[in-house]
């Protein structure tokens, strides 16, 4: 879970990069498999996604930066390097990928 002052904190960061709206998505998820072959097990898999999203919006651009590092320094990382590639130019972003 993440605390309401850093969600708020975080925010207030990516807004001030000049975005009219952000958002943040948290995900930490736990999931396991395991398969049968002839009633023998086969394989066992267990798997963690962790980590969080910040969309930033201005008018009807938006860019989607993601981190691990889900400490509150790493979310306002995250805020200030989506903030950045927001008001790149166009053609660098498109170089970039």
């Amino acid at each position: 879970m993440l605390d309401q002052r850093i969600a708020g904190e975080v925010l207030k960061r990516a807004v001030s990069t000049g975005a009219d709206f952000a958002e943040i998505f948290l995900e930490d998820r736990r999931s396991h498999s395991l398969q049968l072959r002839s009633e023998r097990m086969e394989t066992v898999n267990s798997n963690r996604s962790h980590g969080a999203g910040i969309r930033l919006f201005v008018g009807t651009q938006s860019i989607y930066a993601f981190t691990n590092d889900t400490s509150r320094e790493g979310l306002l990382r995250c805020a200030d390097k989506a903030g950045a590639a927001l008001s790149a130019p166009v053609d660098r972003l498109a170089r970039a990928a």
